[in-house]
């Protein structure tokens, strides 16, 4: 084989290699997705500090693929973003739910009470 060639091959390969290494793992993106549902759902603001815990989540697993690349660490800190952000989402949706009852409790009552009235 020629010099030449051989040097492209061996420059194709390095920044094949070297662009994979940038690529996140399945994990992180599933993190940041379910994350960017939790935060633009309407029922988030319901849940400010598990929102804000998420958020802290994702950046630490965001870091550690950063200094680490594909670790078990990096894996096991987007395991941990994701389920943070699912759980936003699903006690945003509680909050919601608990606030209307709240209303319908009131309602409930309040109608009770004019019924009750005398005439």
């Amino acid at each position: 084989m020629k010099p030449v060639p051989c040097l492209i091959v061996i420059a194709c390969f390095g920044l094949l290699v070297g662009c994979a290494a940038n690529i996140p793992p399945p994990e992180l993106a599933d993190a940041r997705q379910a994350y960017s549902h939790a935060s633009a759902t309407p029922t988030s603001r319901l849940v400010p500090v598990e929102l804000r815990e998420a958020r802290e989540a994702l950046i630490r697993a965001e870091e550690s693929f950063r200094d680490d690349g594909i670790s078990n660490r990096t894996l096991d800190l987007a395991a941990l973003a994701y389920r943070k952000a699912k759980l936003v989402a699903a006690l945003g949706v509680i909050a919601s739910d608990s606030t209307v009852a709240a209303g319908a409790r009131k309602d409930i009552q309040s109608t009770k009470t004019e019924i009750m009235k005398p005439q």
